[in-house]
């Protein structure tokens, strides 16, 4: 039956009861990501309510010509009562309204039949992969391939990311440049070839065309992974070389997600992805 609610945009007040009804259900504390999604224009994230209490999210994210749908999270108490579905279709029509031809979203087996309903059509697997850190000290072949991000690292990195994902992700890219957590790869000779960032909300997005950069920035990220902890990312499933390579390093498979997309084929490379954003905005 459906629930009487209404949609509206998330103001700053809202973010601390909207990461509380996720966290009761299980996803963790958005916190942070919730507020950036607040103070930056290229974001619309927005509450469902009922009966004045916020029991759900969405977030709205335009990357030049893509957007993304992602934060799709409704109490547990009120699946499935049509909450989701409207607030879905309220961030398609955000996107849509700001120009975006092509949407992306990254879907959960339980999410997969509803987007599918909202026209989405399954793109390709994502796998999540896990591995202890620090990882065991090793011999790299090439030392002198990666390097503390600088300043003028930035137009490279912006060419490789619009290469590699059809988007526009300046903004977050932008915001996430910091030269203190940030690395790059270099080829040969000395040209940035592949990055990893760290965003304001603590992830880690990390983009290479060629699978040994790639590869090395994932092995640098597990080593500078705290003793206990685990380095964690999501590798397209085309990516086979790549998934094989990470697996004989003793990197696990942990679960899968799908990406799904709708409107204008969206001009990508797959095996250029090692890491996301998060999955809201890939």
């Amino acid at each position: 039956m459906a629930e009487e609610h209404t949609i509206r945009p998330m103001r700053s007040e809202d973010v601390d009861p909207a990461a509380e009804v996720m966290i009761n259900g299980g996803w963790g504390d958005r916190r942070r990501f919730l507020r950036f999604c607040v103070d930056h224009a290229r974001f619309v994230p927005l509450v469902a309510e009922v009966d004045d209490r916020i029991v759900g999210t969405g977030v709205a994210t335009v990357s030049g010509p893509v957007g993304w749908v992602g934060m799709i999270f409704v109490d547990e108490g009120l699946r499935g009562r049509g909450i989701g579905t409207t607030l879905t279709q309220a961030v398609i029509d955000e996107l849509e309204g700001a120009g975006c031809v092509s949407l992306a979203l990254l879907a959960s087996p339980f999410g997969e039949p509803i987007y599918e309903r909202l026209g989405f059509r399954a793109e390709v697997g994502y796998r999540l992969i896990a591995v202890p850190g620090p990882g065991p000290a090793t011999a790299d072949a090439e030392p002198g391939r990666l390097r503390s991000l600088r300043a003028d690292d930035l137009p490279a990195i912006l060419a490789i990311d619009a290469g590699a994902t059809g988007e526009d992700r300046s903004h977050v890219i932008r915001a996430s440049a910091d030269p203190t957590s940030g690395v790059v790869a270099l080829g040969p000779d000395g040209r940035v070839v592949g990055y990893e960032l760290r965003t304001p909300w603590g992830t880690h997005p990390i983009v290479a065309p060629e699978l040994v950069d790639g590869v090395r920035l994932l092995e640098d990220r597990r080593a500078r992974t705290a003793a206990g902890a685990d380095a964690r990312t999501a590798i397209p499933e085309s990516n086979r070389a790549g998934l094989t390579t990470l697996e004989n390093l003793g990197w696990r498979s942990e679960r899968s997600l799908v990406r799904m997309v709708r409107g204008a084929p969206i001009a990508w490379h797959p095996s250029a992805i090692w890491g996301q954003f998060n999955f809201a905005l890939g």
